[in-house]
């Protein structure tokens, strides 16, 4: 070998030191190509290009998923070969995240899988915590948060035994984000608080990122800019691109539902600059989604078209399912806007069908909404009633999931206020403990003189007083805390029996339903729509109930607008309607908010069935008010009416005949008049 092969083999070395920088820290990417070129040259030693595979596959996973798989492959096989456990535990990590990132579930359970096996055989603690925390991130990428959540829980548990702060930071950043995922956010931010508290340097981005967001859902803009631009800074300082993107991203949807669309575009466009900068498409993809609904928002619908386009070529390349129905959402909503129904129609659809695997009921609603219009538009209405009979099960799939999270936050928030009395009381006691240990000291002292002997006698006598009335605190607060723990199992109990009693009339509207949608008959149809509607009328005050803190009464307000909406897509008219509510501040108890909640509900269907003219837009107004002590409910319509007080008296109808019996159990009095359509007025007192 001649000298110059020595000294350029030596400058390489020299060069390849300096490169590789310290474990753990970003490289920029001119100095990552450079580490390719002394790696592709084959001009150092084995141990040095063992190296070089770490700092490649470690840096790229973070920036460009497919050179990060590509080298944590080979960094992989490098490791088998030199049979170095460490490292090959090590690399599974990195090989678990890229698959996520490139939507290749199947082999990051594999890898985490794998992790966890091998880390149990070694008896490596710190490495089995990891891979239960890989198994969550793959559970919770693919919607099993229930799941995710019984990983990240056992692995922190895991960590706090070991004090390994770099684990327990990670377990509880993962806690806290998908704590958020299910809306329970003060629970998310007691997680987000105690991983800020371990201040370790290398998650200080993600934290601040997930704090963001955490009050951007919330509403709270001034903090969640605040923390943004902390996790900017980090992410700079730590030179983790894919981690700045992410929080452009979500600065720009903050900035879009402030409705400040210049700024959103600005930091859309910032995010896009960077993922093509380091070749991260997905991110790329998602920012060009993004930009094309600001787009829409600007009326710049060529260039949203062009964008969404742009984002769906890419992500149909990459087979990303989770994104692709949002992106044919979006283009479907530019190409309605357009005017364009046809191609509007074929993105819905294809954006519906994706949907059926991936589960998303909230993006689901949002499409079949869109479907239902287009149907109304192409007067279409078989195919109109097609997709609000899906669009009706989606929402009820929606509302059941909603009504779960709201009594997992309530059972959240009482399970944290019970805990912080725990600590209270231990506090307390801490507290006591410590004095009674001073005066026993001073005591001591004082024992010698005569004037030492009085004051211990004193204190005898103090503290026996006091421990008597310790005692007696105690067994007040202990008495206090199981009062206060079943008044909160009563309401728990009352509010599952209402929402038993609202499951199960809404089994029989969904019974009604399919066989109005079974029967042939007109007549047959229309009498199990009304039916479906009475029961409609009854299950909502119950679910109005236990959706509420105060369990007694009904806003009766809220109930209204709730049953007026389902009546008028129950009801398809030729035509417009408009449906007018004034009844603020009424809240009634259920006794009186059923029947007269039954009332209104036979006024408004018989509104819906006669009350329209043809070729005039239907309008009914609903008003209800209190005079001196009794309430007083308005109900009228511009249509064709009753002729007068006495054939409504003499109506032989169900629905009126149901009025009327529904009114004496008011113990209130109906009356009706014709002025240019229907006038009912009700009265009954306040108090029964």
């Amino acid at each position: 070998m001649d000298i110059q092969t020595l000294l350029k083999r030596y400058l390489f070395f020299v060069l390849t030191i300096c490169l590789l920088g310290i474990d753990g820290f970003a490289i920029p990417q001119n100095e990552l190509d450079s580490l390719k070129h002394v790696h592709c040259n084959n001009v150092v030693s084995d141990s040095m290009a063992f190296r070089i595979e770490w700092k490649l596959a470690f840096n790229m996973t973070y920036a460009d998923p497919d050179s990060g798989l590509l080298w944590s492959k080979t960094f992989y096989k490098h490791a088998q070969q030199k049979r170095d456990t460490s490292k090959i535990l090590r690399v599974l990590h990195l090989l678990n995240v890229n698959f996520i990132n490139l939507l290749e579930y199947d082999s990051a359970l594999l890898t985490a899988n794998k992790k966890y096996e091998l880390a149990d055989i070694m008896n490596d603690k710190k490495h089995l915590i990891d891979a239960w925390i890989d198994i969550g991130n793959v559970k919770r990428e693919v919607g099993l948060l229930d799941s995710a959540l019984i990983y990240y829980q056992t692995a922190l548990d895991s960590a706090l035994k070991l004090d390994n702060t770099r684990l327990i930071q990670r377990s509880l950043i993962n806690l806290g984000e998908v704590s958020t995922q299910q809306g329970l956010y003060a629970l998310a931010h007691e997680y987000y608080s105690k991983a800020e508290k371990r201040k370790l340097r290398g998650f200080f981005a993600s934290v601040h990122k997930d704090y963001g967001d955490l009050y951007s859902l919330q509403e709270d803009y001034e903090k969640a800019n605040f923390h943004y631009a902390k996790s900017i800074r980090y992410s700079r300082k730590s030179g983790r691109d894919n981690s700045l993107i992410r929080v452009f991203q979500a600065k720009g949807e903050m900035y879009e539902k402030m409705e400040q669309i210049d700024s959103s575009s600005f930091y859309y466009k910032s995010a896009i600059d960077l993922s093509l900068k380091i070749n991260h498409k997905r991110n790329f993809a998602i920012s060009l989604i993004h930009l094309g609904r600001v787009y829409r928002l600007r009326d710049v619908l060529d260039s949203s078209e062009s964008s969404l386009k742009a984002a769906i070529e890419i992500m149909e390349n990459r087979s990303m399912l989770n994104e692709l129905p949002i992106a044919y959402k979006e283009l479907g909503i530019t190409y309605l806007q357009m005017n364009n129904i046809e191609k509007a129609k074929f993105n819905f659809l294809l954006s519906y069908e994706l949907l059926k695997s991936t589960r998303d009921i909230a993006l689901s609603q949002g499409i079949l909404g869109y479907l239902v219009q287009i149907g109304e538009l192409e007067a279409n209405n078989e195919q109109q009633i097609h997709y609000l009979q899906e669009l009706r099960i989606v929402e009820a799939q929606i509302f059941n999931k909603e009504q779960t999270r709201a009594l997992a936050i309530s059972q959240t928030e009482r399970d944290f206020d019970l805990i912080r009395a725990e600590d209270g009381v231990l506090a307390q006691s801490k507290e006591i403990e410590y004095e009674q240990n001073l005066k026993s000291e001073q005591t001591k002292r004082n024992l010698a003189t005569l004037v030492g002997f009085i004051v211990l006698i004193f204190a005898v006598l103090l503290g026996y007083g006091l421990r008597a009335n310790r005692k007696k605190n105690k067994l007040l607060e202990r008495q206090k805390l199981e009062l206060e723990k079943t008044g909160a199992e009563k309401e728990l109990l009352l509010k599952e029996i209402h929402h038993r009693v609202k499951n199960n009339l809404q089994v029989i509207s969904s019974l009604l339903d399919l066989q109005t949608i079974r029967s042939s008959d007109e007549n047959t149809t229309k009498q199990l729509l009304e039916g479906q509607s009475r029961v409609k009328s009854m299950a909502l005050i119950h679910q109005k109930l236990y959706q509420q803190d105060q369990l007694g009464t009904v806003d009766f307000e809220d109930y209204l607008k709730s049953m007026a909406s389902f009546i008028k897509s129950t009801f398809l008219i030729k035509g417009s309607s408009q449906i007018n509510i004034n009844a603020k501040g009424c809240s009634l108890d259920i006794d009186r908010a059923i029947p007269l909640g039954l009332i209104i509900n036979e006024l408004l269907t018989n509104a819906f069935k006669y009350a329209q003219v043809d070729g005039q837009e239907l309008k009914v107004d609903i008003s209800i008010f209190t005079r001196k002590e009794e309430f007083i409910i308005k109900v009228s319509d511009n249509g064709l009416g009753i002729n007068s007080e006495n054939d409504m008296n003499e109506a032989k109808s169900l629905g009126m005949r149901l009025i009327k019996r529904l009114t004496k159990q008011l113990k209130g009095n109906i009356s009706y008049k014709y002025d240019q359509g229907a006038k009912f007025e009700l009265h009954f007192l306040q108090e029964a």
